[in-house]
């Protein structure tokens, strides 16, 4: 049985001392785990890094990888836009319907019977006064007139103001139904935000090893 004779070199990539048998073509480094071939021409044993070709497989590994991530990642934007766009509309959808509502409170909702109820007390009252003997005819006149601005001023001072908060109560409706369609589409515009970023990311990937 002939006798294994080893070769010493130094690493390509270290220089540190080696021993290569005849058998082998080729190693990762003792010293630093560099990826080295050996290659032999006549009596001349060299030692050569596999980076190339190594780097070579990692670009076209890379570039594949890119690739389909660019794929699902466009995909995903596209589905996230579609969402976006329908929360959009939706939210449209309800301004109008709460819009419409609003301008169509009237006094009548609530008010009217509050405004017959103050008329219901107030003229007995003012005929009383009209009628007292005691009462001289120019004053209880007078007094008649006042009144009755009195209670006209009442009634339209309730029916504005409970007309305003009927159509303050609409609004904060509307603004709590909004609420959720607004926040679902602030969080999609944020993921596809994010989506872009990493699409940005992977094509430049793809450029790169172009």
């Amino acid at each position: 049985m002939s006798e294994m004779r080893l070769v010493s070199l130094k690493c390509p990539a270290c220089s540190g001392n080696l021993d290569i048998g005849p058998a082998i073509e080729t190693f990762a480094c003792g010293y630093c785990g560099a990826n080295v071939r050996v290659e032999r021409g006549g009596n001349i044993v060299a030692l050569n890094l596999l980076t190339e070709a190594m780097d070579g497989v990692q670009r076209g590994t890379d570039r594949t990888a890119a690739e389909l991530a660019i794929r699902r990642l466009s995909q995903e934007a596209a589905m996230l836009q579609v969402e976006a766009s329908n929360r959009l509309v939706e939210h449209d959808r309800i301004e109008t319907k709460w819009a419409r509502e609003t301008a169509a409170v009237k006094p009548s909702d609530r008010l009217l019977p509050m405004a017959l109820l103050s008329a219901m007390v107030f003229i007995p009252a003012i005929s009383i006064l009209t009628m007292a003997s005691w009462i001289n005819p120019a004053v209880a006149l007078v007094l008649s007139a006042f009144a009755t601005a009195a209670v006209v001023r009442y009634a339209w001072l309730s029916l504005h103001n409970q007309q305003q908060n009927l159509r303050t109560e609409k609004m904060e409706m509307r603004d709590r139904e909004l609420e959720p369609i607004l926040n679902a589409a602030k969080d999609a515009n944020k993921r596809l935000e994010l989506v872009n970023s990493k699409l940005h990311a992977q094509r430049q990937i793809v450029d790169a090893h172009d």
